[in-house]
This record gives structure tokens, C-alpha cells and sequence, in this order.
């Protein structure tokens, strides 16, 4: 089979980040098409990143669930949110998912866009 070079192709990873039981893996459940995160009401139900990929003609978007940021007290809680940290640093882009069914912005998600802001700089 010819290989055509003519053909551009593009990928990239994007990190989605938001505080816990925001939305993310719903998000991306939906965006792939297919249960591929786990979703409860259970707070910090995803631990670790999840990878999904969506797959549009020549360009590929692989989607990053990561764990909720919030203010750990523990050292497992505290490797989440690094974890979710981390995962934005490497990604080409992030997006925060934010839960629109609250009323109002609470310290943490104000905490996360602060920390979001100051990464761009």
C-alpha cells in the first residue's frame, strides 16, 4: 500500500481538570462515545488519569480524566491533586469542567482558576 505524505495529520492531549464530582468523566464519557471513566457520586472516585481518545478524520484528541482538586489532608490525596496538576502541566491544552448546577464559585474552584491563571504565565 502507497503512503501518501500529501495527508496532514495532528494529535494533541488535553487535560481536563475541576474540582471533585464536577463533571470530567461524564464529559468524557460523552465526548468518546462509550463508558470509559467511571462516574458516582462518590467523591474522589477517579484516582489516576484516565486516557480516551477521539478520533476525527486525520485528527486525533487524546482526552485526560484526571483526579478532583481539592484541599487533601492526606498523603494519597495529596498525590491526586499533584497528579491532576501534573497532568495540565504536560497536556498541550486543559480545560476546567466546572459544575454548573452550584450557585456560587466556592474557595476551591477559585483556588484551581487562580493556579490556572498563574500557569499560563
Amino acid at each position: 500500500m502507497k503512503k501518501n505524505n500529501n495527508i496532514k495529520t495532528s494529535a494533541g492531549f488535553v487535560a481536563l481538570i475541576g474540582a471533585t464530582n464536577s463533571g470530567k468523566s461524564t464529559l468524557i464519557n460523552t465526548l468518546v462515545g462509550k463508558k470509559v471513566s467511571i462516574v458516582t457520586q462518590k467523591v474522589q472516585t477517579t484516582r489516576n488519569r484516565i486516557r480516551a481518545i477521539i478520533q476525527e478524520k486525520n485528527c486525533q484528541i487524546i482526552l485526560v480524566d484526571t483526579p478532583g482538586i481539592f484541599f487533601p489532608k492526606k498523603k494519597i490525596e495529596r498525590a491526586m491533586v499533584k497528579s491532576a496538576w501534573n497532568e495540565s502541566d504536560v497536556s498541550d491544552e486543559t480545560i476546567l469542567v466546572v459544575d454548573s448546577s452550584k450557585k456560587e464559585i466556592d474557595i476551591n474552584l477559585l483556588k484551581i482558576i487562580k493556579n490556572l491563571k498563574n500557569k499560563k504565565k
